[in-house]
């Protein structure tokens, strides 16, 4: 015999449903919050990979004491959509690295750069481009002493598609010091 009314444990569907609706919300709102700092964290992943980039040229030039070339190319749906021009001056997601014989680095032509050893291409995260802070200094080549030609400091700028404010600067010495910042830099390495 019951001496009372009966107690059941445990939540009501619409208990539960509320719940949910409370935790979509929630999730919904801190993804939009969060995207700020996944924006900054591909476009540092970007300036990372340029940096390796750049680091593995040299070590290609000084090995071979042969000059090697890093530019940047657009990259669309598997194969790029341009190849060695003479003055790139379009931001693009990848970075050609090639690599030639008998030329010398400093007298070098646009002709002098077709038919020589391609050696890789790096690509820069999804959501983040590359290109020269000026224009002028694409190409980057190294020479087979290591050092860069011209003897001046380069920059790379590293940007967001989705937001240009967002930046991080590689910058390249001549006597070979890699270093990368987030933001639009400049100056030359610590």
């Amino acid at each position: 015999m019951q001496n009372g009314p009966t107690v059941r444990a445990g939540f009501t569907l619409l208990e539960l449903m509320v719940v949910v609706a409370i935790t979509g919300v929630m999730a919904g709102l801190s993804a939009s919050a969060l995207e700020p700092m996944v924006r900054r964290i591909r476009v540092s992943s970007g300036a990372d990979a340029v940096a390796d980039a750049l680091a593995w040229g040299r070590v290609q030039a000084r090995s071979a004491n042969r000059c090697v070339r890093i530019e940047v190319i657009p990259w669309e749906s598997g194969s790029p959509a341009t190849t060695l021009r003479a003055n790139g001056t379009e931001p693009g997601n990848a970075l050609r690295i090639y690599r030639w014989g008998d030329a010398d680095c400093e007298t070098a032509t646009a002709a002098d750069y077709r038919g020589i050893d391609y050696l890789d291409t790096f690509f820069l995260p999804s959501g983040s481009v590359v290109s020269f802070k000026n224009a002028a200094d694409n190409p980057a080549v190294w020479r087979g002493n290591g050092r860069l030609l011209g003897n001046v400091d380069v920059q790379w700028v590293v940007t967001s598609d989705a937001d240009p404010a967002v930046t991080s600067s590689v910058i390249v010495e001549p006597n070979g010091a890699i270093c990368s910042s987030l933001g639009p830099g400049g100056g030359t390495c610590p």
